[in-house]
């Protein structure tokens, strides 16, 4: 009796040895990486078949678009997969033996494409063609930056490079840009799309420089730019006059 009942116990082990070599080998996935210190949580896979799955949760930004760039291209491939309204996924491919560099992006569409947040990735792919992900690392931008809706309905956001876009959704006037030193900020534009007008500023040196943006009739928007060190801009006041400046870029900007 104490025989079979050793036996029937040397059965179930063996047959859950079994069970669980299966269950590991049968599984797709291999590591399992996740950074939670992100405005979009993101977690990336080892599977298998040699791919790796990137996951990032977008509830951060439910109605932005999500891309990805990659270089160069002859060492991976990234393909985003299927996406639902908290996550969007993409899938990483070995192609030839290398480094390369992902950057998977989200950018909001509406009025202009800006981009939010993105993810870097340092790949390298083996000789024998497995795909490790060495490091990777995120970023925010400040994205739009609304000021209010008011009379001209002046909306700015600074770009990547560190640019400050300001957009005026108004029809009435033709914009321009006066009364500002043009040796420490550069105001490119109007550039006009449909009832909106833009305007694009750039730092050239450090300091806090003072901006008219006026539509030579009855509306004319007050600037403080602040230039950092690096040369990045943001704008630190905004007022409103219903009165034009006087005078066009030329004549204050000789």
């Amino acid at each position: 009796m104490k025989k079979v009942i050793l036996g029937v116990l040397a059965l179930i082990f063996t047959i859950a040895l079994v069970i669980a070599g299966y269950m590991m080998f049968a599984s797709p996935n291999l590591q399992k990486h996740t950074v939670t210190d992100a405005p979009c949580p993101y977690t990336w896979k080892e599977l298998r078949d040699g791919t790796v799955r990137l996951e990032i949760n977008t509830l951060s930004y439910p109605d932005h678009n999500w891309n990805v760039e990659c270089y160069p291209k002859n060492v991976v491939a990234v393909t985003r997969e299927e996406s639902t309204t908290e996550t969007v996924v993409f899938s990483i491919l070995p192609l030839n033996a290398g480094q390369s560099f992902a950057q998977v992006f989200c950018e909001q569409a509406e009025p202009f494409t800006v981009r939010v947040f993105e993810i870097g990735m340092q790949i390298e792919v083996s000789d024998e063609n497995a795909l490790v992900i060495e490091e990777t690392t995120q970023k925010a931008y400040e994205g739009m930056a609304d000021l209010g809706k008011a009379g001209g309905n002046l909306s700015y956001w600074v770009d990547p490079n560190g640019a400050i876009n300001l957009l005026i959704e108004e029809e009435r006037g033709i914009w321009e840009a006066v009364d500002y030193d043009a040796e420490s900020i550069s105001v490119n534009g109007p550039f006009y799309r449909e009832a909106s007008c833009g305007f694009e500023i750039l730092g050239k040196k450090a300091g806090t420089f003072p901006l008219t943006i006026s539509n030579g009739e009855d509306k004319t928007f007050l600037l403080n730019v602040v230039v950092a060190e690096d040369l990045t801009a943001t704008i630190t006041e905004l007022s409103e006059d219903d009165h034009a400046s006087e005078g066009s870029e030329e004549e204050n900007n000789g």
